[in-house]
């Protein structure tokens, strides 16, 4: 199993890892929001302005990493739809908790396609059920 490899992966956008790399930002304050939609937690509140620059994080949050050797994040950021317009999406943020190596760590992205189209389908929402996705084993 590969679990025991160090591996980062961001999904949907690498641009991100800056945002996540050794000095973890908390869970960002937004002032005017949206509610999550119901059945999902709190942290699926959207602003009711989004930025306009794709990469921008607008917030993450540290969430429970069984059987990962690093830190999981949780992330809400902007990226773009297919009409070039500012768009919120969600995904993970995989950090290894050991050293970098020389020249860094690589980056591992991959985009989930079809699967969280529906909010509760969201990857992001159980880091257990998207890990094994990752690492190219059966996804459920």
């Amino acid at each position: 199993m590969r679990r025991g490899i160090a591996v980062i992966a961001t999904i949907g956008c690498a641009a991100l890892m800056a945002a996540c790399g050794s000095n973890p930002t908390p869970a960002t304050s937004v002032s005017a929001s949206i509610p999550a939609p119901p059945g999902l937690p709190a942290f699926y509140s959207v602003p009711v302005q989004v930025p306009s620059a794709p990469g921008t994080l607008v917030k993450s949050q540290l969430v429970a990493s069984d059987g990962i050797h690093g830190h999981v994040y949780r992330v809400l950021y902007v990226s773009e739809s297919i009409y070039g317009k500012p768009t919120l999406v969600t995904g993970l943020v995989m950090v290894p908790d050991t050293p970098p190596p020389s020249g860094g760590y690589p980056v591992v992205t991959w985009g989930h396609g079809t699967n969280g189209m529906a909010d509760q389908c969201a990857p992001s929402l159980d880091p257990a059920q998207a890990v094994p996705c990752l690492l190219y084993t059966s996804c459920q």
